[in-house]
């Protein structure tokens, strides 16, 4: 249902507009977020990333580019969605 992904340094894995296809942990380094040219956030691991996207099928609201190399666990987002529809509450523990 996931997969395990390396990235090198600048790796973009969400692009702001984009189709929001997959879903992220962030296993090792770290990724920096911006919306409109603006810095949000640095995540480092543990971090999750593209749930909004993937949960409302809208683009994705923000670019995730690879500051390190970085380790991630990836899921496709209809695989998301089916774990999500079979687990209640699960979206909103998503989310925050």
């Amino acid at each position: 249902m996931f997969s395990i992904e390396k990235h090198p340094v600048g790796t973009a894995l969400a692009i702001e507009g984009g189709d929001p296809t997959k879903f992220y942990v962030l296993l090792s380094g770290h990724v920096t977020v911006h919306r409109d040219g603006a810095h949000l956030a640095d995540l480092g691991p543990g971090a999750q990333f593209g749930e909004t996207g993937v949960l409302s099928l809208e683009n994705r609201n923000a670019t995730v580019i690879a500051t390190t190399p970085i380790r991630v666990a990836a899921i496709m987002g209809w695989d998301l969605r089916t774990v999500v529809d079979a687990h209640d509450g699960l979206a909103a523990k998503l989310s925050n």
